[in-house]
């Protein structure tokens, strides 16, 4: 019986030291956008129904770019580490969160009617644009020199 308990005493007096430090903020988050080229992403959309578009998030989070109404487009300020090629979003306390996947689809359900658009990974244009237009069962978003 004493074997068990000891292993349990320390699991609690560490859980209580632990408690009483002071909380000490992740420390390794980048932050702010010097050096980093700014990138405008643009959906046209070109379909007959409004669209929204987002982006997946480090650890399972999302974030709204934008909506747009037909013939209107989304558009949002992405930031490019040249060195490591990662895009990220800056959050309001200008946190850089790391973007995993970018997509459009209709409003309303936009994850089953999602298009992936491919993220640029090293500097080229300011703006990269994709244009939206309805597929079979989903929204269709490509770069406008792929329509051709």
């Amino acid at each position: 019986m004493q074997r068990t308990l000891l292993p349990l005493t320390l699991l609690v007096c560490a859980v209580a030291a632990a408690a009483s430090e002071p909380y000490q903020p992740y420390q390794g988050i980048e932050q702010g956008r010097d050096g980093l080229p700014r990138l405008v992403f643009v959906a046209d959309n070109h379909a007959a129904e409004p669209i929204v578009c987002s982006v997946s998030l480090a650890h399972w989070y999302s974030a709204e770019l934008g909506h747009a109404a037909p013939g209107g487009a989304v558009r949002a300020a992405l930031w490019l580490d040249p060195a490591t090629g990662a895009v990220s979003l800056l959050n309001e306390t200008a946190h850089r969160m790391p973007v995993e996947v970018l997509w459009c689809g209709f409003d309303g359900r936009a994850w089953a009617t999602r298009s992936r658009i491919e993220l640029p990974r090293e500097p080229a244009e300011a703006e990269f644009a994709v244009t939206c237009k309805e597929g079979a069962d989903r929204l269709v978003c490509s770069s406008p020199d792929k329509h051709r």
